[in-house]
Parts: C-alpha cells; sequence; structure tokens
C-alpha cells in the first residue's frame, strides 16, 4: 500500500504561503500534493488536479478571501466533498459562500502565528501520514499552464494545438477535454481558469468574432492584463477587436507557426 499524502488545495494568488507550508510539511515527514511540483508538463491541468484529489484521502484547504472568489477551488470542494477536509485559515474572508460542510469544520487559525497554527495542524493529522524520516521537498515539474480559447469551428487545428503542447511538454487547460462543473455559472469558472493561467492561447479563425465565448475571453484576458497569443488558424478578414495586434500565422505555414508559439511559451513557462 503506498504511503497516503495530503492534498493541498487554494488560490494560486496564495502560493507563497502555500510553498512555505508544503516545505514545512514535508521537514516533518508529511507528503503533499500541490499541483505545481505534481503535474507533469504536458498533461491536462484540470484531470490531474481530479486525479490527485481521487488518490488522496485527506484534502487540506488553505481558506482565504483569495480561495473564497476563485470558481476553482469551489470545483475542488465538489472533487473532495466525500474526504476528510482539514481548513485553515490565512485572513479574513466572507464564509457563507463556503459549503455547510465545511463551515461546520473546525478551522486552523494561521492568522496570527504560522508557528502555533502550524502545531495545532500536526496535531490535527493522523500518524499513518507522519514518517520519521523528512519528505524530500520536489522541486516544481510545471511554471503553470496555458488556457485555450477557441470556438468549435476550429477544432480540428485545436486538435493539432493540443498535440503540440504534450510532444512540449506545455500544460493546458481545455474546457472542451475536461470535466466542467455545472454547478457553477460558466462566466465564473471562466474568469477564475483564466485568473490562474499563465498565458491564453486564442485561436482566430472567421468564426471567432461569432463566437458567444471566444471575444469575451479575448477582452477578459486584456482587462486583467493577462498576455494573450493570437494564432491565426484560418484566412480571416480584418477584425477591429484585434487591429493592429501581433499574431502567430499558421494559414501560410503551419510548422513554423507551430516553432514560434514553441519559443513564446518558452519565455513565459520555462
Amino acid at each position: 500500500m503506498s504511503k497516503p499524502f495530503i492534498f493541498i488545495s487554494y488560490s494560486q494568488k496564495d502560493k507563497q504561503f502555500v510553498d512555505q507550508l508544503s516545505g514545512k510539511l514535508n521537514n516533518s515527514g508529511i507528503d503533499t500534493w500541490v499541483d505545481v511540483q505534481q503535474i507533469i508538463p504536458g498533461s491536462m491541468w484540470q484531470d490531474e488536479i481530479k486525479r490527485g484529489i481521487e488518490s488522496a484521502s485527506l484534502l487540506l484547504i488553505v481558506l482565504s478571501d483569495n480561495y473564497i472568489s476563485s470558481s476553482w477551488t469551489s470545483i475542488e470542494l465538489a472533487f473532495a466533498s466525500k474526504k476528510r477536509i482539514i481548513p485553515i485559515k490565512i485572513s479574513e474572508f466572507l464564509s457563507e459562500n463556503l459549503p455547510s460542510y465545511v463551515k461546520q469544520l473546525q478551522w486552523i487559525d494561521f492568522t496570527q502565528s504560522f508557528a502555533n497554527g502550524f502545531q495545532l495542524l500536526l496535531k490535527s493529522i493522523p500518524k499513518n501520514y507522519i514518517s520519521k524520516q523528512p519528505v524530500a521537498t520536489k522541486e516544481e515539474k510545471s511554471k503553470g499552464y496555458v488556457f485555450l480559447s477557441f470556438c468549435e469551428e476550429d477544432s480540428n487545428f485545436v486538435t493539432d494545438l493540443r498535440d503540440f503542447l504534450k510532444s512540449q511538454e506545455f500544460a493546458y487547460w481545455d474546457f472542451e477535454e475536461g470535466d466542467r462543473n455545472y454547478h457553477i455559472q460558466f462566466f465564473m469558472e471562466l474568469e477564475s481558469v483564466i485568473n490562474d493561467s499563465v498565458a491564453v492561447l486564442s485561436v482566430i479563425s472567421p468564426d471567432w468574432k461569432k463566437s458567444r465565448w471566444s471575444i469575451r475571453e479575448f477582452f477578459y484576458s486584456e482587462e486583467i492584463g493577462k498576455p494573450v497569443l493570437l494564432l491565426r488558424a484560418k484566412i480571416t478578414k480584418p477584425i477591429l477587436a484585434i487591429a493592429g495586434l501581433p499574431y502567430i500565422d499558421f494559414v501560410e505555414e503551419k510548422v513554423k507557426g507551430f516553432e514560434r508559439l514553441g519559443r513564446e511559451l518558452k519565455k513565459r513557462l520555462n
């Protein structure tokens, strides 16, 4: 039987705290599952998160205002509804947005003292999770994921795009391939996924501006300052929304287009 581990559910905005927490737990002989340490580049991000939760028997949730405002953390909680959960509080937040079963749990307070909170956390973790020897701290395998924004009419190109990302070991997030949480409004889920991405790959074609979501995803990404790489997949008439913006051309020479995309992604993910 493999040694049990703790899955840490958190907002990317609280990553600095989670790095410290995970390192301390590892030094105390407790194995942890943190997304950037476990997800192999080239994987589909949301599927690997789900597998990590399914494999864990204990979930540690890092509660903060960032956590509460993220739709994706709500999805993680839904995946883990039948798991044992230990909530820790690292900042003030409005608790009414939490599921009722989380509200009823005893939270461990880290807001006043990390050291005191950590000692209380250690006492809450079952002894079979704790080894006598420290667990080697894992290096980050992935720098994050890119969000794929496209309309279904361009699925053939996106199939090639996915294959390229996998071959070059770039993690990505794709709503067409992955599971959705239908208990959360789609636009809220989109916001969280785009917020936490490293960059957005927006596939441009004649159908792009007709799409209900693609152009909104582009404008939202621009508004929050998220890097957007425009990928010209088909011959397209001028589009006012992206007039004058640079793009990577896949129409004339697809191979060179992917080579250029690879160089651009390496700047952001390596």
